[in-house]
């Protein structure tokens, strides 16, 4: 293969092999390719640090474990060769490695495992699913890894999945890094390598609620490569609407068509939480009528208020109903729950089993507390604690009613 691609431009790096053990044969052939080709680094994951592998690429290593490395001062870069497995609800702690990574002299990134979902299409009308594993015939002693093999950040059709959101963000080449949000004063990043951030063109908005209510171009920015600028931005005057929320987004956006990537296509963004706050006015709870405990089934407490009633049961402490004039507002008692619909990468590290307890605990709930408390007319007080037995802990929940209707919820864990 050395023999065969050796005058070929795009072959950067060569391989000694992907999980195939490692042995005097592989450091004969490291010192072979080494002496016949002296412009290419060979790489090779078995090898670890040892000497017949030019770049230490280690596979699936933890952050803590990359830190390590750099801490080191080694003489090889560090390119994991396979890591992020993007399997599944995955890629969640990507920015946890870029974080790293951007900060490090010695590590240089890594390889996504994988690109695309391995899976084959079954038309049925309108319809198409993707069929892999077990659905060949897991049954009948047909070999099958389930669905192992589909792990990338696309579907087998190339449809992104949401983790390809996460790794387009943390690739992105232009940054914008806060220095002082208030005072509009920021910086600009240029990563590239090669391209001045004078191709991209670049608008900042002002978001309240999610939508844009003001924006201003930039500008070019002559920021050249592996540079950066500081700016200030101008801020709009804002007639803030109580309770919203306020932020400043930057978009970079191609200017001209590319090879890949069409005109005016997003290419890198940045928003940052302004510290803008007008508070929502409280209502004045003294103009509803007083609140009511109606206690004539002392396992059933009633709050009664202004065309609205809430029922809890003494025995569960569950909040029973809420009805307001004659609508019920909720079909069933809020309960705490302490589990969710698992991963791929949960049933792959035995979440079921660490974990499993977990999965029951809000359903042996035992109540050791109940009790109504009239704060003053306009507010009243639910106060229960339940202890968990299966995990040995206590969960306290607390119920405000309010005179307009509004309940406040608050709850807590403590172990032990």
């Amino acid at each position: 293969m050395v023999e065969r691609d050796k005058n070929h431009p795009c072959v950067i790096v060569w391989s000694l092999g992907n999980e195939a053990g490692d042995g005097s044969n592989f450091e004969a052939t490291y010192r072979w390719i080494k002496s016949r080709d002296k412009t290419r680094p060979v790489q090779y994951e078995q090898a670890g640090e040892r000497p017949h592998t030019d770049i230490y690429c280690p596979m699936y290593a933890r952050i803590e474990h990359l830190q390590a490395y750099e801490a080191k001062k080694p003489s090889r870069p560090l390119i994991l060769c396979e890591y992020s497995h993007a399997m599944g609800n995955s890629n969640g702690n990507f920015k946890d490695y870029w974080d790293v990574i951007r900060s490090a002299r010695y590590l240089q990134g890594g390889c996504i495992w994988d690109w695309v979902d391995q899976s084959f299409a079954k038309i049925n009308g309108k319809d198409t699913c993707w069929l892999y594993g077990g659905d060949f015939g897991i049954l009948n002693n047909i070999p099958s890894d389930t669905n192992f093999c589909c792990n990338g950040l696309v579907s087998a059709d190339r449809t992104p999945h949401p983790a390809l959101w996460e790794v387009k963000k943390q690739y992105q080449p232009f940054w914008v890094k806060a220095i002082n949000v208030a005072e509009g004063k920021f910086e600009l990043i240029n990563e590239c390598d090669f391209t001045p951030m004078s191709v991209m063109d670049i608008t900042w908005y002002i978001y309240e609620d999610g939508k844009p209510i003001y924006n201003a171009n930039l500008g070019v920015q002559q920021i050249l490569p592996h540079k950066s600028k500081e700016i200030a931005l101008k801020y709009p005057v804002i007639s803030l609407k109580p309770g919203s929320e306020y932020s400043v987004y930057f978009s970079f956006r191609t200017k001209a068509v590319g090879e890949l990537i069409p005109k005016g296509y997003e290419l890198a963004w940045e928003q940052f939480i302004l510290p803008w706050k007008k508070e929502e006015t409280k209502p004045d709870l003294t103009t509803f009528p007083k609140l009511r405990i109606l206690t004539h089934n002392p396992d059933k407490p009633v709050i009664n208020g202004n065309n609205f009633s809430v029922t809890f049961d003494a025995k569960t402490g569950m909040l029973l109903s809420y009805l307001y004039d004659t609508m019920r507002v909720i079909q069933k008692s809020p309960v705490p729950h302490f589990w969710r619909a698992c991963t791929d990468n949960d049933m792959g590290n035995n979440m079921l089993k660490r974990c499993g307890i977990w999965q029951k605990a809000n359903t042996q709930l035992v109540l050791d507390s109940f009790s109504v408390v009239s704060a003053n007319p306009y507010q009243i007080m639910v106060k229960t604690v339940f202890r968990l037995p299966i995990v040995n802990a206590r969960y306290y929940i607390n119920y405000s009613v309010l005179a307009n209707g509004e309940i406040i919820i608050t709850s807590r864990f403590v172990p032990g």
